[in-house]
């Protein structure tokens, strides 16, 4: 990733006030924010994802992710989720 999109990514991340999702208990618990309160944490973890990203079964299911700083970051439509990246649940 580009010196310049990680350091801005990192400000952002560090800005954003992440949500505990409540509909998932561990080892499926983690966090996220909403698209429409983060745009443009959103649209650079968008980029991110699909540019350096590496695909991962979830459940059986083909998800892409990125890894920054020990967070592994996904998304699933408006919502942007993020989880410790030491986690193995996802094969």
């Amino acid at each position: 990733m580009e010196p310049k999109t990680i350091e801005r990514l990192r400000e952002l991340i560090g800005q954003a006030k992440w949500t505990k999702a409540k509909t998932y208990k561990p080892p499926f618990d983690h966090e996220y924010v909403v698209m429409k309160n983060y745009p443009e944490l959103c649209a650079l973890l968008k980029h991110a994802i699909d540019k350096f990203g590496y695909d991962k079964d979830f459940l059986g299911q083909p998800h892409r992710y990125v890894d920054v700083d020990g967070y592994r970051y996904w998304h699933y439509q408006t919502v942007y989720n993020r989880d410790t990246a030491d986690k193995e649940f996802h094969t």
